[in-house]
């Protein structure tokens, strides 16, 4: 009986997700797309200023009420670093000794290997390091410190 449930609510599901996919692939005429990446407060502050300008333009606001123009919202699964004496996000690798802090998010391999190997790394508990990545640490000799905030 309990694998009948499983399978009625598998369908169920299967169907919904379906129609709802189908839903999102459907624009109406002349409409338009925007992804927003909103990884951090200061970009959110940043999207609410463009949306403030762009409003003094009625068109905008008609193709947003009209639902000619969407957002999305694209997913972010990196880590987030936080600023320091030193960033490595854009791939530039910066003066030694100076503690490189993840606050949130997912640090990956890649990641770790951009940093030089006497670094530190300060994690909040809302880092997650994958496999690959605590490899690296370990191999590179690269000091991880975890920070209560």
């Amino acid at each position: 009986m309990t694998d009948d449930i499983r399978t009625l609510i598998r369908e169920v599901l299967a169907e919904e997700l379906n129609a709802h996919q189908g839903s999102k692939m459907q624009s109406p005429p002349n409409s338009s797309d925007e992804e927003v990446t909103v990884p951090a407060d200061g970009d959110l502050t940043a999207f609410v200023q463009s949306i403030v300008e762009r409003s003094k333009n009625q068109s905008f606001i008609d193709s947003v009420k009209m639902g000619r123009h969407r957002f999305h919202i694209v997913a972010t699964t990196q880590a987030t670093l936080v600023p320091t004496a030193r960033t490595i996000a854009s791939g530039s690798v910066a003066a030694p000794n100076v503690p490189v802090l993840f606050e949130k998010g997912l640090v990956t391999e890649k990641q770790i290997a951009a940093l030089p190997e006497d670094s530190l790394i300060q994690a909040t508990k809302r880092v997650t390091f994958t496999p690959l990545a605590l490899d690296e640490l370990r191999r590179r000799r690269i000091r991880m410190e975890r920070k209560m905030r």
